[in-house]
């Protein structure tokens, strides 16, 4: 089960991901990820809160640990091929979508 602190650093992220508060997102997520290291949604919207910044490496990295952790969780190649995309990695970023 996913440890309730996890659940609640998500519940904060989420709040300032839709008030485009992207660093208290991202800190958010990454404080809930010291706790529940395996929950894969903090990775998921920590990737759309790097994208959303501009962070596209960033993005890339956590789409990739999202679908590690949960390869049959379609956001992860979905952020994975959005971040691809920002990068100029088109083909990539096809199969990426593909996968997913």
């Amino acid at each position: 089960t996913t440890n309730a602190y996890a659940l609640e650093k998500k519940t904060e992220g989420n709040a300032a991901l839709q008030q485009r508060d992207y660093p208290t997102a991202i800190k958010c997520y990454t404080e809930g990820m010291e706790y529940d290291p395996g929950y894969h949604i903090l990775y998921s919207n920590r990737a759309a809160a790097y994208q959303d910044s501009g962070m596209f490496q960033e993005a890339l990295e956590d789409a990739e640990k999202v679908i590690e952790l949960e390869s049959s969780f379609w956001k992860g190649y979905s952020r994975k091929g959005l971040a691809l995309l920002s990068l100029g990695r088109d083909e990539e970023a096809l199969e990426a979508y593909n996968d997913g």
